[in-house]
């Protein structure tokens, strides 16, 4: 049996440097380029396979998942791992059933150590399954070194932030980074994520397309486990005025490098609140753009006026192009002015203001504003100037 190994392993080193590219060679290094021929082998030698191999070629690897459930569920996880690079795991659970389970145990086992997890078409009912037999097995189970979890493509599990709750001790009690986004989260789960002690630890929260409601959003600011928050992407979601006013005015979200609140229909009321809170003072990523009820001169304005913005590098102003509604707001040369003669903006190296009501004075004053000298994009696209003033070096 030794030999058997020392000759699959020994196979498995050859085809590592002998083999053709894979289908994945385009987003690889030279050093990360290697095809592994994993046909025939037994199912426990495959996994394990996985789990040692920088890179196996998934071609061979689903020829022999054909008419196997276990391999073609192993397929479908290895289609979707980044090589384990840097500790980084992806993988979907799209096509795994209760006969996987024991395969799943041993692919979370051997991942214990990642600092990064990604899942797609996460079955919550069954990794609950895996991770409590895996606690059976080792009451100290857990992912002690896990920081960052994602999932994605999860629109048809309406209660993720629930369950991931439920996993809470085996995923995150060193949690530093959540991302939900592009799933759909009832407002109440957030709610409880907010008010959970094992957020505590989080410094990225990304909630992006996610359908939740000012609800949400509030429950985030008020919540002393969000206090570590430097990054939160709430985009494309019914925050409102109300959201925004709540994160402004919450001592809780005064460590925010990073804020995107883009699609989230704040208007100026929310961009003047945001402008105007000493909580806000931290930031060097504000991201407002796209807004249904528009951001007009009004919220530009407070934005340039405010010491508070004075971190600004990076801006997002820009409106929707399509369709542009006649009673929305949008920023016309007294806002764009406003930004070009702030000295609070001097730090800014992006800056997008497309689709709004801007002119050739408020464009030319930008381009002439010495406070403006750091920009190395500028986006004044399909505003209504008459020449092409964007910027990018």
């Amino acid at each position: 049996m030794t030999l058997l190994r020392c000759f699959v392993l020994c196979s498995l080193l050859c085809s590592l440097f002998l083999g053709t590219a894979s289908a994945m060679e385009e987003d690889m290094s030279p050093t990360t380029k290697p095809n592994t021929t994993l046909t025939s082998l037994p199912n426990e030698v495959l996994l394990n396979t996985m789990v040692h191999v920088p890179t196996p070629d998934l071609l061979s690897l689903y020829k022999n998942s054909k008419g196997n459930t276990a391999n073609k569920t192993l397929f479908e996880m290895a289609r979707y791992e980044l090589i384990n690079r840097g500790g980084l795991v992806t993988f979907s659970m799209e096509t795994m059933t209760q006969e996987d389970l024991p395969f799943l145990m041993t692919f979370l086992q051997n991942r214990a150590h990642a600092p990064h997890f990604t899942i797609s078409h996460l079955n919550g009912n069954l990794l609950f399954q895996a991770l409590e037999a895996l606690r059976q097995h080792d009451s100290a189970f857990s992912f002690k070194t896990l920081k960052a979890l994602k999932t994605w493509v999860c629109y048809d599990n309406q209660n993720i932030a629930t369950e991931l709750l439920a996993f809470a001790p085996f995923f995150l009690p060193h949690l530093t980074s959540l991302d939900l986004s592009e799933s759909y989260i009832l407002d109440d789960e957030v709610i409880a994520l907010a008010n959970s002690s094992y957020m505590a630890q989080l410094t990225s929260l990304y909630l992006y397309d996610t359908e939740i409601g000012n609800a949400a959003a509030i429950a985030i600011a008020q919540s002393p486990h969000m206090a570590r928050l430097t990054s939160l992407n709430l985009a494309i979601n019914e925050i409102g005025v109300a959201g925004a006013i709540a994160i402004a005015n919450s001592s809780y979200m005064a460590r925010l490098s990073f804020l995107n609140l883009s699609w989230t229909g704040i208007g100026d009321a929310g961009a003047a609140a945001l402008a105007n809170s000493p909580h806000m003072a931290k930031l060097t990523s504000l991201n407002l753009g796209y807004n249904t009820i528009g951001i007009g001169d009004a919220g530009a304005i407070a934005i340039a006026q405010s010491p508070h913005m004075a971190n600004l590098t990076f801006l997002n102003l820009g409106y929707d192009i399509w369709p542009i509604m006649a009673d929305v707001e949008r920023i016309a040369d007294a806002g764009a002015i406003a930004i070009a003669n702030s000295a609070y903006m001097a730090q800014l190296t992006s800056l997008s203001l497309e689709g709004n009501k801007i002119e050739d004075a408020g464009a030319i004053a930008i381009r002439q504003s010495p406070h403006m000298a750091n920009l190395t994009f500028l986006n004044l696209s399909y505003t209504e100037t008459t020449c092409d003033f964007s910027l990018r070096k």
